[in-house]
C-alpha cells in the first residue's frame, strides 16, 4: 500500500520512488498493492495539493487502483481496505481452484 499526504506533494513524489525500489527489489513481480491519497477534504485551491491529474496519470501507467480518503470526514477510509481483502480472498480462491485442479490430474 503506498500513502501519499494529498497536502503534502512530497510525500507523493515518495510513493513514486518507493515503487520504483519495489520494482527493482521484485522484478519481475509486479507491484499489486494500491495508492491512497489522504486528507481528501482539503480544498484544491490550496497551492500545494497535489495534482489529482498526476496521481490518476501515475495509477494508471503502474496498474494501481487509487482511492482518495478523508479520515476527518470519514469519506472512503475503509475502501482501501476492503478492496485489499477483496482482492486478496479472490486471489485465495484462484489459488484453491488451481491446487484442486492439480490433485485430480
Amino acid at each position: 500500500m503506498l500513502v501519499f499526504n494529498m497536502a503534502d506533494p512530497k510525500s507523493f513524489e515518495n510513493c513514486r520512488t518507493w515503487l520504483a525500489a519495489y520494482k527493482e527489489a521484485t522484478h519481475p513481480v509486479p507491484f499489486k498493492g494500491i495508492l491512497v491519497g489522504t486528507k481528501a477534504d482539503l480544498k484544491e485551491d490550496n497551492a500545494v495539493m497535489v495534482d489529482p491529474d498526476k496521481v490518476l496519470d501515475f495509477a494508471n501507467a503502474n496498474k494501481i487502483r487509487y482511492f482518495a480518503t478523508s479520515a476527518k470526514e470519514a469519506k472512503d477510509v475503509e475502501d482501501p481496505f476492503h478492496f485489499i481483502a477483496n482482492d486478496f480472498y479472490k486471489n485465495y480462491e484462484e489459488e484453491v481452484k488451481h491446487l484442486m485442479h492439480g490433485m485430480h490430474r
